[in-house]
C-alpha cells in the first residue's frame, strides 16, 4: 500500500473488514488484522508487504524515523521543566532548488527555519495539523470553550504563511 493512503474502495473494504473483527473481537487489535490478513484470499492481503526482507526493511526505516523524531533541541537558558518540546529535524519535501535530495526527507529544524521554502512548509503544515485536530475535537472545544482560542491560532498562522508567500515572490 503506497504511502499508506486508501483509495476509497479499499478504505471501503478495510472498513467493513474492522467493523466484522470489532464484532467477532469486541475492538479491533492490529495482530488480528494482520491474522485476518494472512490468507491469500482476504481482501485485506493486498494491502500488506509479505515478503519478510522488505518488510523488515520498512519496518526498519520506520524505527529509523522515530529515532529521528525523538532527538529534540534543549536549550540551556531555560530551566528542564520548562523546555519546550522542539525536534531537531523536521520531515520536508524538497524544494525545486534543492540540491542535496529528492523527495522527502529529514533536515535540521535549525536549516528548514532558515530556507523560505521548507519554513513555508512548515507553516502550511502546522496549520494543517491544527485544523485536523480542530475538527477531530470540535465538540470538546466548543464544549470547553476553547475552540476561539483555536481559530486564533490558525488565523495567526494564515497571516504568517501569507507574509512568508509575499516574501519569497519579493
Amino acid at each position: 500500500m503506497p504511502n499508506g493512503i486508501l483509495n476509497n474502495t479499499q478504505a471501503e473494504t478495510v472498513g467493513r473488514e474492522l467493523v466484522r473483527l470489532e464484532r467477532a473481537n469486541g475492538a479491533v487489535k492490529p495482530a488480528d488484522v494482520v491474522a485476518a490478513a494472512e490468507p491469500i484470499t482476504s481482501p485485506l492481503h493486498p494491502l500488506f508487504t509479505w515478503d519478510d526482507t522488505a518488510a523488515a526493511q520498512a519496518y526498519r526505516e520506520d524505527e529509523a524515523r522515530n529515532i529521528i523524531r525523538s532527538v529534540r533541541i534543549i536549550r540551556t537558558d531555560i530551566p528542564a521543566a520548562e523546555q519546550p518540546v522542539v525536534r531537531a529535524h523536521v520531515n520536508v519535501k524538497a524544494h525545486d532548488t534543492e540540491q542535496d535530495f529528492e523527495g522527502n526527507a529529514y533536515i535540521s529544524m535549525t536549516r528548514a527555519t532558515e530556507d523560505d521554502a521548507y519554513r513555508q512548509q512548515m507553516l502550511t503544515n502546522a496549520r494543517s495539523e491544527i485544523v485536523s485536530w480542530q475538527r477531530r475535537y470540535d465538540d470538546l472545544l466548543q464544549f470547553t470553550g476553547k475552540a476561539s482560542q483555536i481559530k486564533e491560532v490558525v488565523e495567526s498562522l494564515d497571516e504568517e504563511i501569507t507574509k512568508e508567500k509575499r516574501k519569497r515572490k519579493a
